[in-house]
């Protein structure tokens, strides 16, 4: 990853916490069409109040971590020791459907509540891609796709 976007500065040196992790469901998987994981896939959720979510998919060294901090270099632990380095990250600075779908999910809930701080206002996506090359094309396509989305739903 050259370097992250503009769109990241409000979250860089931040706290974030472990809230849950789980499986990528078939049905979320079919309704957003992320061609970048797969069903059954792992992921792991992060958060940051007030409304906040870091997103974390496919396996990772985030996977065990309780609190992580996001800098321009990777994740660091308490310590500022990299956890993992940055491969594929994109920040969502608006509400994100897909996000309170997810935590809905990770928590075992049929449909969206609230979230903890009412919705999720701002959704940092980590794509932790073992095949990164064949799937580059896919990770831009998607973030337009979404980019798009967002922007007819308001």
């Amino acid at each position: 990853m050259k370097s992250l976007s503009t769109r990241c500065n409000d979250v860089l040196g931040r706290t974030w916490t472990r809230q849950c992790q789980g499986r990528y469901s078939y049905d979320i998987k079919l309704k957003y069409g992320n061609r970048l994981v797969e069903p059954d896939d792992p992921y792991v959720i992060h958060y940051m109040p007030p409304d906040k979510y870091l997103i974390t998919m496919g396996k990772s060294k985030l996977d065990n971590a309780e609190t992580v901090i996001l800098s321009a270099k990777g994740f660091l632990d308490e310590n500022n020791n990299i956890i993992e380095k940055l491969k594929y990250l994109g920040c969502v600075p608006y509400r994100f459907r897909f996000t309170e779908e997810l935590v809905a999910h990770c928590k075992g809930r049929d449909r969206p509540d609230r979230l903890q701080g009412g919705y999720a206002h701002f959704t940092v996506l980590n794509y932790a891609v073992h095949d990164f090359n064949r799937k580059q094309e896919w990770i831009s396509g998607w973030f337009l796709l979404v980019s798009i989305y967002s922007s007819l739903k308001k």
